[in-house]
């Protein structure tokens, strides 16, 4: 295959048959990759607190939520109050532009996976997530401004997306998951705090432990937190 880098981290290898395009998660180091995970999640987090004042909220629909969500987006673009600059628009057209008929999978971890189940639902290719926040609700903002994606959203969000998350990683509670979600144990639950269970080697050794590599490219596993 051929590996070549797209932007800010990501990468796209493509072969014969399929491309797959990584897309970097949160960097510590980076104080915008903070303020992104803000703006991409802070819907879903105000409903959720709002709901434990408020316990009926958590018996809405998903059309509910999603319309408020969406409203408000829609209310602040008739304002011409901008929230339309997002990190992964870059990606999001460099994925419009391959054409149908070349089979094309996203993945990332963390802030990654997310973008990379947005990109999904407005694009209609198949996505991966590792430990990915829910995009369940906030999906809905990222519909209202991309209006011609309406169409594949619906079915994408759970026909076109797997989710692999970990149990005890608080991150994965940011919001809802939708399509295929795969629940792993956590090899680090003693540290699931400081966030031992969010951490990509943690859930690649126990990808490899349980369910081994057919390639046998790899024969052990280890990391250290």
């Amino acid at each position: 295959s051929d590996c070549s880098p797209t932007t800010q981290g990501n990468s796209s290898c493509s072969g014969d048959t399929v491309s797959v395009i990584a897309v970097s998660g949160t960097d510590p180091t980076r104080v915008i990759d903070f303020a992104e995970d803000l703006r991409m999640w802070v819907e879903p987090f105000c409903l959720q607190f709002l709901a434990m004042f408020f316990p009926t909220m958590k018996i809405w629909p998903r059309g509910t939520s999603a319309l408020i969500v969406g409203g408000i987006h829609g209310i602040m673009a008739e304002l011409e109050i901008q929230d339309d600059e997002w990190h992964y628009l870059e990606i999001l057209e460099y994925v419009r532009q391959i054409p149908k008929h070349k089979k094309v999978v996203l993945t990332g971890h963390s802030l990654g996976g997310g973008i990379a189940l947005i990109i999904s639902a407005l694009t209609g290719r198949l996505a991966v997530a590792v430990q990915p926040p829910g995009v369940y609700h906030s999906l809905a903002k990222h519909l209202a401004l991309q209006a011609n994606a309406q169409w594949v959203s619906r079915e994408a969000v759970h026909e076109k997306s797997i989710s692999l998350v970990v149990d005890g990683d608080w991150i994965q509670n940011f919001d809802a998951h939708g399509g295929l979600v795969q629940t792993i144990n956590c090899d680090e639950e003693h540290r699931a705090t400081g966030m031992g269970c969010h951490l990509l080697e943690g859930a690649i050794c126990h990808l490899l432990l349980h369910c081994g590599d057919r390639a046998q490219r790899f024969s052990a596993c280890e990391h250290e937190w």
